[in-house]
């Protein structure tokens, strides 16, 4: 992953081993929930992420496709340190645990450059670079404002 500093829209790269794109995610410019663009290498959207308004301190975020049709969701615990990715149905999908949440307690974010999450896929069907894609919108979201 490389964040691109100089971004009007906050672009994050996913690259692969040998130094391609794999994806990139970018933050929309204005927007209340917080929704973010993930791209093909070519700049095609894949999906969009948006984080439910009223979600405070259990978050949720949507996944949805080109069309507007949300496909996952991730519906966090306390202070969106865990979640839970699953699909329309009630399919567990992934789950999404930060790593490094005491840090954030203790320290408050103070010299604060980078988060560790743990992602465990349990789904073989679903496109890594998507769950990867929502991993780094919510963390965008929720802990780099």
């Amino acid at each position: 992953m490389k964040r691109v500093i100089l971004s009007i829209r906050r672009r994050v790269e996913l690259i692969e081993l040998d130094g391609t794109i794999a994806a990139t995610i970018h933050a929309k410019i204005v927007s209340a929930r917080g929704a973010q663009d993930l791209k093909d290498p070519y700049g095609n959207m894949i999906a969009r992420i948006k984080k439910k308004i009223t979600s405070v301190f259990r978050p949720k975020f949507y996944l949805e496709d080109v069309n507007g049709k949300r496909y996952f969701e991730a519906q966090g615990k306390f202070m969106g340190w865990s979640y839970k990715v699953t699909d329309m149905s009630g399919k567990l999908i992934a789950e999404i645990e930060k790593a490094d949440r005491w840090r954030d307690v203790f320290l408050g974010g103070l010299m604060d450059f980078k988060d560790t999450y743990a992602l465990r896929i349990l789904d073989n069907e679903t496109d890594r670079r998507i769950l990867l894609g929502f991993v780094l919108s919510i963390d965008n979201v929720l802990h780099d404002m």
